[in-house]
């Protein structure tokens, strides 16, 4: 009875499907988004609670985002900042740029959720501005578009300008980028070459890949070491029973696991060869 156990424990466990533990949305690739410290871009219009200022002497004035992928910004935006935002006025007056405080409009999370050509990335729990009374929420949607191929820079610009809509008291923001990564096959790995979406093997995966060539070793190991017993015919197989019996004793793994989901009785193959 224990190995029927253990044989129908190894099956469930081989067929149940693996979860990978890794950061991203399910069949896309991001790696070049993760491999980058930080992104930004500019809006050039207010929005939320990026206020245009007008001081004298100015000449120009544009928001600036800053976000990362499966880790925190790690530069600029206040702890644990998924993304944040920061006025930026340009004077033309000695060439001067001076930047307001940055704003955290969402903290940092894992939390994908994929589609057939897009993903998204939201981030909740930002802080709360007034007059805006409850933090703010932010979601990044990347979708699929071959042509938009993003590489790692030293600045980490995004390479294309996303659209940008938000709410008038700044707790909702939604920033649609073009990407790549985001098509169903990857799309070229997000940098248009030829290297696909990376991905892992599931424990169940790495264990089939070990089981079947560690029978045969064990076959042919063993079967040369009993040859050299002086065995032959059948009695060269190492565990010959066992195996001849293995079949029976899996179907009988079989009929355990499903009597006690059915709570049915249980009738083994050695039982009905009894009665046979």
């Amino acid at each position: 009875m224990a190995v029927v156990l253990h044989v129908s424990l190894l099956f469930m466990f081989l067929l149940h499907p693996c979860i990978s533990a890794n950061c991203g949305p399910l069949n896309k690739d991001i790696k070049v988004l993760k491999e980058q410290d930080y992104w930004y871009f500019e809006h050039p219009k207010p929005i939320g609670s990026c206020k245009h200022f007008k001081p004298e002497g100015s000449s120009n004035s544009t928001c600036i985002f800053y976000f990362s992928i499966c880790k925190p910004v790690p530069r600029f935006c206040p702890d644990n900042s998924g993304i944040c935002l920061v006025n930026k006025v340009s004077f033309l007056k000695g060439n001067t740029t001076l930047y307001s405080e940055f704003i955290n409009i969402g903290s940092y999370s894992q939390d994908f959720q994929s589609e057939a050509d897009s993903f998204t990335l939201v981030f909740l729990s930002g802080e709360v501005i007034p007059p805006a009374t409850k933090p703010p929420i932010t979601k990044l949607q990347f979708q699929c578009d071959r042509s938009a191929t993003w590489n790692s820079s030293s600045d980490g610009e995004v390479p294309f300008q996303p659209k940008v809509s938000g709410s008038p008291d700044g707790t909702k923001y939604t920033i649609v980028f073009d990407y790549s990564g985001a098509c169903k096959d990857g799309g070229g790995g997000g940098r248009g070459g030829d290297e696909g979406p990376t991905a892992t093997l599931g424990v169940g995966s790495i264990l089939l890949i070990l089981f079947f060539p560690g029978m045969f070793l064990y076959c042919v190991v063993g079967a040369l070491i009993r040859k050299g017993q002086g065995k032959t015919g059948k009695d060269v197989i190492p565990h010959a029973q066992f195996l001849s019996d293995l079949p029976g004793l899996i179907a009988d793994g079989f009929s355990f696991t499903l009597a006690k989901i059915t709570c049915s009785q249980m009738s083994t193959t050695q039982q009905k060869y009894d009665e046979m």
